[in-house]
């Protein structure tokens, strides 16, 4: 796992800015965080290329999402062949729940590359495969990138404000 800063250009950076303005693109109430499960970590999610359909775009949103990535990934030299799930989150104190349920996204291999797109609370805490101990915390900044393989995580729900995370799966 790997995290990077300073990726981005000007017009990459207001090209993610502008996807919260002006009511461009939909976010739908989802009560859960983690799929088949009930936990009540209730947050706004935008599916641009949903699992169930991997490559294939979701919104208007999935062209300029699957261009970024490219952008991206070409930058950090990372291969990949099909984007299995693309989507912007927005979490929020919820009033329920601190924090999602430990989990991975897929139960194939894969890799996650997530992209925090403002400064907040709400660390990502990741777990090692083999002895199930934390072994890191990612605090988000905005426009900084983690990369890691599957693996079992969770992230913090902020304490003020929103959390604004862009994800990626890829193989």
């Amino acid at each position: 796992m790997k995290t990077y800063k300073k990726v981005f250009n000007k017009e990459q950076k207001e090209f993610l800015d502008s996807i919260f303005k002006d009511e461009k693109y939909p976010f739908y109430l989802s009560a859960n965080a983690v799929r088949d499960v009930d936990d009540n970590t209730f947050h706004f999610v935008h599916h641009a290329i949903r699992r169930e359909e991997p490559n294939v775009g979701n919104s208007g949103l999935a062209p300029a999402l699957r261009l970024l990535l490219s952008q991206i990934t070409s930058k950090l030299n990372i291969k990949y062949t099909t984007i299995f799930r693309c989507a912007v989150n927005i979490t929020f104190y919820n009033g329920y729940q601190d924090r999602c349920p430990t989990h991975n996204d897929h139960l194939f291999d894969h890799r996650q590359i997530l992209i925090y797109l403002n400064n907040s609370n709400g660390d990502t805490v990741l777990f090692d495969k083999k002895t199930n101990k934390e072994i890191k915390r990612v605090s988000p900044e905005a426009y900084k990138i983690l990369i890691m393989d599957r693996r079992a995580h969770y992230h913090f729900f902020p304490t003020k404000g929103i959390r604004k995370v862009l994800i990626y799966t890829i193989d």
